[in-house]
């Protein structure tokens, strides 16, 4: 086939190994295939290679997020198709709104992801402009108790399934002690967890926000 009538899509994962399995049953499939493990990488490859549609991970360590990557390329090129691949259930847990993603986005959950051809099917739903959802869409279908927070308060359960006091978290956001433990017994009341269970409450939010990540 001529190289020229390839479509093109960029694969953004930081793991070594996991970036070279994708991109390569990405490859075998048909299409023209570029990798960067990081979203400055990514973005600076995009400029050259022009991809047709990207498979990205969210969370890429230090730098770009996936979602700032998906968010730079979405506004660059129209029309590209976009696939995140990622251990988040949610990406309240990354804090954006699952309403947020671009629009015709796929959300695949690895460890949902059994067979490499759900990427690549993913990836064609998005280059034909087909809804994802349900089936590439895992984000809408994943058990979890985030949608229901604020931006405020799903700051402050990062910071809490940190590990820092509220005291600390107070510090950290330049607020009042006050005002934190309001925002946390909203975020508990929120989650349905009784905030009257104290260090209960504390662990069993930490849970659901760890569960989330996609985290043990």
């Amino acid at each position: 086939m001529n190289p020229d009538l390839l479509r093109r899509v960029l694969v953004v994962e930081d793991e070594d190994l996991l970036r070279s399995l994708v991109a390569g049953e990405i490859a075998r499939c048909g299409f023209e295939v570029a990798s960067a493990g990081s979203g400055a990488a990514a973005l600076e490859l995009a400029a050259t290679f022009d991809p047709d549609a990207v498979v990205v991970d969210v969370d890429l360590g230090r730098g770009p997020s996936g979602f700032d990557v998906a968010s730079v390329l979405a506004r660059q090129s129209p029309g590209i198709g976009i696939v995140f691949l990622t251990n988040l259930a949610a990406p309240e847990a990354g804090s954006v709104r699952s309403a947020a993603l671009p629009p015709g986005s796929a959300y695949l959950r690895k460890t949902v992801v059994h067979e490499p051809g759900t990427i690549v099917a993913a990836i064609e739903a998005v280059l034909a402009g087909r809804d994802p959802r349900p089936s590439f869409r895992h984000d809408l279908t994943s058990p979890h108790g985030l949608k229901a927070l604020s931006p405020a308060q799903l700051a402050v359960l990062a910071l809490v399934a940190s590990g820092m006091t509220n005291q600390e978290i107070a510090a950290s956001r330049g607020s009042s002690l006050r005002a934190v433990e309001r925002v946390i017994n909203r975020t508990f009341t929120a989650l349905g967890l009784d905030e009257a269970g104290g260090g209960n409450a504390r662990v069993l939010a930490t849970r659901v926000y760890l569960d989330a990540r996609g985290r043990p």
